[in-house]
C-alpha cells in the first residue's frame, strides 16, 4: 500500500464523502430552494461555502488521524487487516498530518468567520479539534461520553451550514420570521436525525469491537451494562428515530411533500430490518451486518434532502 492510499484509508474517505454530501445536500437542496421561494438570495457565495466544507473536512480528517494514532492496541485486535498506522504510515507521519490538517482547517474556518462576520463560528472551529483530541485520548474509553461527543459533532455538520447560511449576507438582513422558523425546523430535524442515528451506530460499533475493548480497558456500553442492555439501547434509539421520522412525515404530508414522505418510509423499513436482526446479533460478523444496516439507514436519511426542490417547486 503506497503512502497516498494509506492516507486515504486513514482519513476514512467514505465518511468524509458522506459528510461532504450531507452539507452540500442540506445547502443546495434544502436551504437554497427554501430561500428562493421566499425571494431571498443565498447568504454565502459558492466559494465561501466551499471554504466551510473544506474546513469541516480537514478537521474531521484530523480527528480520524489522531483517533487511529491513539487506538493502536485496540485496532490490532479488532481490525488488524485494516490498520495503516505503524504498518504503512509511521506515527510521526500521522501526527504531522493531524497537526497540518487542524491548523489549516482552523485557519480556513477563522477566515470564513471574519468574512461572514459571524464571530460565533470562531469558538466552534476552535472547539472541534479540541473535542476530537480529548475524545481520542480520554473520552473514547469512557461510558457514554465518547458516543455523545461523536453524535454531537455529527449534528454540528448540519447546524454549521444552517447557521452560516441563515446569518450571513442578504439572509441576515432580509429573512422573514416564517422563513427563519422553517429553516430552523429543517435544521433541527436533520441535526437530530444525525445525532440519534450516529449514537445508534456508535453503540453497534461498540458491540462489534467488544473483544478488543475488553482487553484495552474501554468502558463502552456493552462492557459496562452488558450486551443485552446494549441491544436495548440500540432498540430504543431505533424506535426514537421511527417516531422522529413519523412526526416529520405527518408535518410534510400536510404540506403535500409526498415524495419526501415516501422516501422516509425507506428509512423506516431499514430501521425495522435493523430491529428484526438485533436480537440475534452477538458475534462480530452479526454486528458487522447491523453496522451495514445502520449505515444504509443513515445514507437514506441524508438522501431524503434531495427531494426538497420538488416540494418547493
Amino acid at each position: 500500500m503506497n503512502n497516498l492510499r494509506s492516507f486515504v484509508v486513514l482519513f476514512r474517505w467514505p465518511n468524509l464523502l458522506m459528510l461532504a454530501g450531507t452539507q452540500a445536500l442540506f445547502r443546495y437542496f434544502v436551504l437554497i430552494p427554501l430561500l428562493a421561494i421566499h425571494g431571498v438570495p443565498p447568504g454565502m457565495t459558492h466559494a465561501w461555502f466551499l471554504l466551510l466544507l473544506a474546513a469541516t473536512l480537514m478537521l474531521a480528517a484530523a480527528g480520524y488521524a489522531i483517533n487511529d494514532y491513539f487506538d493502536l492496541r485496540t485496532d490490532r485486535i479488532n481490525k488488524p487487516h485494516r490498520m495503516v498506522v505503524g504498518r504503512h504510515l509511521s506515527r510521526a507521519q500521522v501526527i504531522f498530518s493531524h497537526k497540518l490538517l487542524n491548523i489549516t482547517g482552523f485557519s480556513v474556518g477563522i477566515l470564513l468567520a471574519v468574512r461572514l462576520r459571524q464571530w460565533l463560528l470562531m469558538p466552534v472551529f476552535a472547539a472541534v479539534p479540541a473535542l476530537l483530541w480529548a475524545y481520542a485520548i480520554r473520552y473514547k474509553r469512557r461510558l457514554v461520553t465518547g458516543n455523545l461527543i461523536v453524535s454531537l459533532l455529527a449534528a454540528l455538520v448540519i447546524l454549521l451550514v444552517w447557521y452560516a447560511e441563515m446569518h450571513a449576507g442578504a439572509v441576515r438582513e432580509g429573512a422573514s420570521a416564517p422563513l427563519r422558523r422553517e429553516a430552523a425546523l429543517l435544521a433541527l430535524f436533520y441535526a437530530g436525525f444525525a445525532l440519534v442515528s450516529t449514537f445508534l451506530r456508535e453503540v453497534i460499533k461498540d458491540m462489534q469491537d467488544l473483544p478488543g475493548d475488553l482487553r484495552t480497558g474501554c468502558r463502552s456500553i456493552p462492557i459496562a451494562w452488558g450486551l443485552a442492555s446494549a441491544r436495548r439501547v440500540v432498540a430504543g434509539l431505533a424506535l426514537l428515530l421511527l417516531l422522529m421520522t413519523g412526526g416529520f412525515q405527518v408535518l410534510l404530508s400536510t404540506r403535500g411533500a409526498w415524495a419526501i414522505v415516501l422516501w422516509l418510509a425507506l428509512v423506516q423499513v431499514l430501521l425495522l430490518i435493523l430491529l428484526a436482526a438485533l436480537p440475534k446479533s452477538s458475534s462480530v460478523a452479526q454486528c458487522r451486518r447491523l453496522q451495514l444496516a445502520a449505515k444504509a439507514m443513515m445514507l437514506a436519511g441524508i438522501l431524503s434532502m434531495a427531494f426538497f426542490p420538488m416540494y418547493y417547486s
